[in-house]
């Protein structure tokens, strides 16, 4: 049988999502970001680097009144982020 496991990545920065995670979007390139707009309107981000062994948790604070979903359609798998405002 398959099995997959999965790792609780918000275990050292609960904090950061406590609001709770309203969307997200994943970018691969240049970094692997997940980016997640929180119920409350704030864009925060987690940096994912599995052959360097670096995780993180990030705030970005940006300009405007909302933020968009973050989107991660292009063929370049970025992330694109619009606000409003």
């Amino acid at each position: 049988m398959d099995r997959f496991s999965s790792l609780i990545l918000t275990v050292l920065a609960e904090r950061m999502t406590r609001a709770g995670i309203h969307r997200y979007g994943v970018e691969a390139e240049p970094f692997s970001v997940v980016w997640c707009v929180l119920s409350g309107g704030k864009l925060v981000g987690f940096t994912y680097d599995q052959d360097q062994d670096v995780t993180g948790w990030h705030r970005q604070p940006i300009g405007g009144s909302g933020v968009s979903n973050p989107s991660s359609a292009s063929r370049r798998r970025m992330a694109w982020v619009m606000t409003s405002g």
